[in-house]
């Protein structure tokens, strides 16, 4: 070690060898007044200590220091001149030391955390390890600390700590906020884990809170679905509604879902969940086959209740598509009728000599290839219920026979004697303008009246767009999928004309969930006609609003009864309500 003594350069600041060997010399010669070790040794340990690169401090036994490395120099500005023979804790500052060093107590600091000043005031933050010097008879003469910077550790140790303070701060705001709302809401963050959940959601899912809590949504509802729809929230598709999951809780309901995603300055923060225990406002109403909520459908509801048990006839009349026959069959179920048959003939699928053995039925022998009798829809209908559909395309030829027997309530086979009692119901149907089929000559007037005694008028889809989201999830439904659709794939749908109403929407429903990405339908999924509705004049904004300003004005301005009408969560209808500038 005595060969690094003449280049030894402890200040870090003398540029000139001699004052560089002065300054040494100066120093072991403290060191060694100091604690008493022979020079030789006391040289050897500085030249040694010099080496180290983490910052050393040397003190005497009254902690004034009697040696600093340039580890020291760099870590806190100070020289060795400007310190060497302070008190360390008044020299450097040493906040958390001060009054409480345990070295001369303990004969060893291990891993102690402090805090000391440089010499610009800035704080700095060591660990330090320490032991006391000893002479050959056990005195203490003086102790060696070594400090290892964790500055920086600090920091970042201090920034996750004021995060960690912040994010709980945020949680317990979001929990204080979940629960003034009167929604059944849950939000859940990017890695689909619940962080707040309102009291009326806790009672729907039949999980406290402190159960709900952390947990992946997945866990809180059966099948995948709500996975894979949460997944596609966070993605960027837009909002999502589901029809009906089953809550895993304790006495959990089925429940149905609007999926949001919850936006921030800088991305997707995560996703809230607005609940509804099915039953309420997002279950899909049906009644007889009958599928829809707008006030056009309930009241063709309550016409349908009202004429099924009577027996005058009925003419069903509606554009292609409009759902006549569902209409029928409605007529049929809802009346002491649904237990017995019920027969439909369409009177344009046949030729006019099929399509009366079709309705009257025939004898054997009645004309070239009736080899064996065979009884018509009059007579298989008995006591229930016959459709003639597309009842404009009647040849005029049959006309006059079936009016006597909707006058004189008999008939007979075609080539047959026997006069049969008609017990049957009849109902008609037909989307054409029979009023201006009787003008042409193309109609008996008198079969049309006795046709319509009453007429059941169903109104197209594009005057009922309350319906068509409706439809649309009982669509999804019925095909078994566990398809979904998008926010902005139902506002499409609820933009398009329909001129082929339930029928087209229908089909539209089929190819999209057959081309929709697990699950999940959008408006990429639906036809061009369809998407572009979306797009044109905003006729989709125009729709939805029009729908709004109906609901609220049906409910009396009641937004909870509103919100029940359309289907949607109070906080989706104030959502868009705001969109459309009705706040």
């Amino acid at each position: 070690m005595a060969s690094l003594v003449p280049t030894f350069v402890p200040f870090g600041c003398a540029d000139d060898g001699e004052a560089a060997a002065s300054d040494h010399a100066e120093v072991v010669t403290t060191v060694v007044e100091a604690t008493g070790l022979p020079r030789a040794a006391a040289e050897s340990a500085l030249a040694g200590f010099e080496l180290t690169v983490d910052p050393l401090i040397l003190v005497d036994s009254r902690r004034r220091i009697l040696y600093t490395n340039s580890g020291t120099s760099d870590l806190t500005g100070y020289t060795p001149k400007e310190i060497i023979g302070q008190q360390c804790s008044d020299a450097l500052g040493f906040v958390t030391c001060r009054n409480e060093c345990k070295l001369f107590d303990d004969g060893a600091v291990c891993g102690r955390r402090c805090e000391l000043r440089g010499k610009t005031g800035q704080p700095l933050h060591v660990v330090k390890n320490a032991r006391v010097l000893l002479r050959d008879d056990g005195r203490v003469v003086g102790g060696l600390e070594v400090l290892k910077d964790v500055t920086d550790l600090h920091r970042i140790q201090q920034a996750l700590t004021d995060e960690a303070r912040r994010l709980e701060q945020a949680r317990a705001l979001l929990e204080a906020v979940t629960h003034t709302f009167d929604d059944a809401l849950v939000v859940v963050d990017v890695e689909e884990r619940v962080v707040a959940a309102s009291p009326p959601a806790c009672e729907v899912l039949g999980l406290p809170a402190e159960r709900a809590l952390g947990r992946r949504v997945g866990e809180l509802f059966e099948g995948e679905l709500i996975e894979r729809a949460v997944a596609e929230v966070l993605a960027g598709s837009g909002d999502l509604d589901l029809p009906q999951l089953r809550a895993r809780g304790d006495g959990g309901a089925d429940v149905a879902l609007h999926v949001s995603a919850l936006a921030g300055a800088h991305g997707v923060l995560g996703a809230t969940l607005t609940l509804h225990a099915c039953g309420s406002n997002m279950e899909i109403p049906e009644r007889h086959g009958i599928v829809g909520r707008s006030k056009a459908i309930r009241k063709l509801l309550r016409l349908v209740v009202q004429l099924a048990d009577s027996d005058v006839n009925v003419l069903v009349t509606g554009e292609t598509g409009t759902g006549k026959e569902v209409v029928a069959r409605a007529l049929h179920v809802a009346g002491e009728r649904r237990d017995r048959p019920f027969h439909a003939v369409n009177c344009a699928a046949l030729p006019e000599h099929l399509l009366e053995s079709e309705l009257f039925g025939h004898e054997r022998g009645a004309f070239t290839g009736a080899t064996h009798a065979k009884p018509g829809r009059l007579e298989l209908a008995g006591d229930g219920t016959l459709l003639l559909d597309e009842v404009g395309c009647l040849p005029t030829s049959l006309q006059p026979k079936l009016l006597r027997v909707l006058e004189q309530r008999e008939f007979e086979r075609v080539g047959g004697t026997r006069t049969q009692r008609l017990r049957a119901r009849v109902i008609a149907a037909t989307n054409a303008d029979l009023t201006a089929l009787v003008r042409k000559g193309q109609l008996r007037s008198d079969l049309y009246y006795r046709l319509s005694v009453v007429t059941v008028e169903i109104p197209p889809l594009r005057q009922r767009c309350d319906d068509v989201p409706v439809l649309a999830r009982h669509f999804l439904r019925a095909g078994a999928s566990g398809a979904v659709l998008t926010t902005s794939a139902d506002r499409a749908l609820v933009a398009y004309p329909w001129p082929g109403n339930v029928r087209e929407l229908r089909n539209v429903i089929d190819r999209a969930r057959a081309l929709g990405r697990r699950g999940v339908i959008d408006v990429k999924d639906l036809p061009p006609e369809v998407a572009r509705a979306l797009r044109d004049t905003g006729a989709g904004e125009s729709c939805d609003k029009t729908r709004i300003e109906r609901a609220l004005e049906e409910a009396h301005f009641h937004h909870g009864r509103a919100a029940e009408l359309l289907g949607i969560s109070r906080t989706t209808l104030w959502r868009r309500m705001r969109d459309h500038g009705l706040v």
